[in-house]
């Protein structure tokens, strides 16, 4: 089993992989790329105002979301690292920290991207005709917990960190893909909006693919 997961590693066959991780744990994650200045867009273009948003989308759809299109401060200046005054007043004015020093410890803290990053290729991953970056999983906590274990089958524990804000863009996106590693998110104020009350987001580095096929989950509880 670990060499037939590490063949469809190798060949980036995303239906393969899609089929083995529904297999698995019966789930189907939002496939997402960075898209960077000078790349011949291909696929639709879709005029999204929020990644959260875009995320809920592309559990059925494949599109490119664009940075200018994007109206959330915060969402911007993850994406691009610009802006990093107005998502710091979003942050105190709408009372999301105690003062505007908190509001600058924490925008300086979330992970973010610099420079000709133009947007996001999203698509269920069944459809996904580009390799990911960051696979994002919308599960509930029991099959959080299963993918959880999976990712630490062989010894290696999940660090998670969130803070309730900036859920979608910089804890889902940014953080895996700039540090390599799995993290989850009970979501934020703009990400509720499209969640159950039962659903936390949970995201994987495409470059940790083989550790999610090859792990194991325990026993039911």
């Amino acid at each position: 089993m670990k060499d037939i997961f590490k063949n469809i590693f190798g060949t980036n066959n995303l239906k393969k992989v899609a089929k083995a991780i529904d297999e698995k744990l019966a789930a189907s994650p939002v496939a997402i790329r960075l898209v960077f200045e000078g790349e011949d867009l291909r696929g639709e273009i879709h005029p999204i105002s929020r990644i959260c948003a875009a995320i809920d989308r592309a559990k059925n759809d494949s599109f490119i979301l664009l940075h200018s299109s994007l109206t959330c401060p915060i969402a911007k200046f993850v994406l691009r690292g610009e802006g990093k005054e107005e998502a710091t007043e979003k942050l105190f004015k709408e009372k999301l920290v105690s003062s505007e020093k908190a509001a600058k410890n924490l925008i300086n803290s979330i992970p973010h991207f610099k420079g000709n990053i133009i947007g996001l290729q999203l698509s269920p991953v069944e459809k996904a005709k580009f390799k990911p970056d960051v696979l994002v999983f919308i599960l509930n906590p029991r099959d959080a917990m299963r993918l959880a274990q999976t990712l630490a089958y062989n010894g290696r524990p999940i660090r998670a960190e969130f803070s309730g804000i900036t859920a979608a863009c910089g804890e889902i996106i940014a953080m895996p893909i700039k540090e390599k590693r799995p993290n989850l998110s009970l979501g934020c104020k703009g990400s509720r909006r499209f969640l159950k009350d039962s659903e936390l987001l949970f995201s994987v580095p495409y470059t940790l693919i083989s550790r999610l096929l090859e792990g194991e989950y325990g026993n039911e509880i």
